[in-house]
Order: structure tokens, then C-alpha cells, then sequence
């Protein structure tokens, strides 16, 4: 489960920059 939160994490940081 904290593998998806880590992976939706990565993609949130991504649509930031």
C-alpha cells in the first residue's frame, strides 16, 4: 500500500515541475 502512496507521490512531483 505505501508502495502506491510513494508511486502517486513521484507522479504529483512530476505535475509540478
Amino acid at each position: 500500500m505505501w508502495q502506491k502512496n510513494l508511486f502517486l507521490g513521484r507522479v504529483f512531483l512530476t505535475l509540478l515541475l
